[in-house]
């Protein structure tokens, strides 16, 4: 290959690493920008979509998640976990109560179905857990609390014997 062209095929910049380039450079408000450019466009080709299609693709974004999150890291994991535990409490904070009261009854429903189904052994584990974590909260759990939390056991207990 003559010299003059070397020289020149090194040079080339790929569109990809442009993006790469330009993604390590911005700020957070172009990055914002660019974030919602891009849900806007999903949604203008979305718009269009037949049942069909929207079912294909919320599958495929499935398999996609479950397949990821199979490799991932037990601190992939964590952080995956805490970022979407810090959505959902931001998203809280701006529900209407009908909208809290549709979504805490959507739960109550999902945890009596997989509580019915669940086998002897998930649930002795289930239970394992939750009395982990008790015991874990209780021994960082102030003065306060825990009488706040007694008093509410006594009031409970006193009213199923008046009952």
């Amino acid at each position: 290959m003559p010299k003059r062209k070397r020289k020149s095929i090194g040079q080339i910049r790929t569109k990809a690493k442009k993006m790469k380039l330009l993604r390590a450079n911005e700020t957070n408000a172009q990055r914002q920008q660019r974030l919602q450019a891009m849900k806007d466009r999903d949604k203008t080709s979305r718009a269009d979509e037949s049942e069909d299609q929207r079912d294909l693709r919320l599958q495929k974004m499935q398999e996609k998640a479950s397949t990821w999150r199979v490799t991932e890291s037990v601190d992939q994991r964590e952080h995956r976990l805490q970022k979407m535990r810090k959505q959902a409490s931001t998203l809280r904070t701006i529900e209407y109560v009908n909208q809290r009261e549709h979504r805490l009854q959507k739960v109550r429903e999902q945890v009596s179905t997989s509580r019915a189904t669940e086998s002897e052994d998930q649930r002795v584990r289930r239970l394992q857990i939750m009395r982990e974590k008790t015991s874990t909260s209780r021994i960082t759990e102030s003065v306060d609390k825990r009488e706040h939390r007694l008093q509410k056991i006594r009031e409970q207990a006193s009213t199923l014997r008046t009952t």
